[in-house]
């Protein structure tokens, strides 16, 4: 599942639920710039239980520049207080 923001949509947006954040140009979302990866545990499981379907979520969040290292930071930053504050 894929969702895409604009900056300013930061504060609004659920941070923890997405597996990814990548940075991408303003309607191009074909080069993607790695923001933020959330650690995976593994789920258990049994011979007797059957698993779950797990679904991939990325936050792609639009921006000018997705290279420039100012909004890099300025991305994990913000992701990061939105992450503590879950």
């Amino acid at each position: 599942m894929i969702t895409v923001i604009n900056e300013d949509q930061i504060a609004e947006a659920d941070a923890w639920r997405y597996d990814d954040v990548l940075a991408v140009r303003v309607g191009a979302h074909s080069e993607r710039v790695m923001v933020w990866r959330a650690r995976q545990i593994a789920t258990l499981q049994s011979s007797f239980t059957p698993t779950m379907q797990y679904v991939h979520r990325q936050l792609l969040v639009e921006v000018d520049n997705p290279n420039a290292p100012k909004i890099l930071d300025r991305l994990r930053v913000a992701f990061m207080s939105s992450w503590a504050n879950r």
